[in-house]
């Protein structure tokens, strides 16, 4: 992948993820928080 391959993408992200979580009615910051949560607990418990 060239970097103005990866730009592009990286710039358009943002946008994809929140319209791939829009049915779920959540902010992706939610996910973000998910995500860290579950490695905590797979990691150390």
């Amino acid at each position: 992948m060239s970097n103005a391959e990866f730009d592009k993408y990286a710039t358009e992200y943002d946008q994809m993820h929140r319209k791939s979580i829009a049915a779920s009615g959540y902010e992706p910051s939610f996910f973000d928080e998910y995500k860290i949560v579950e490695m905590v607990r797979y990691l150390f418990v």
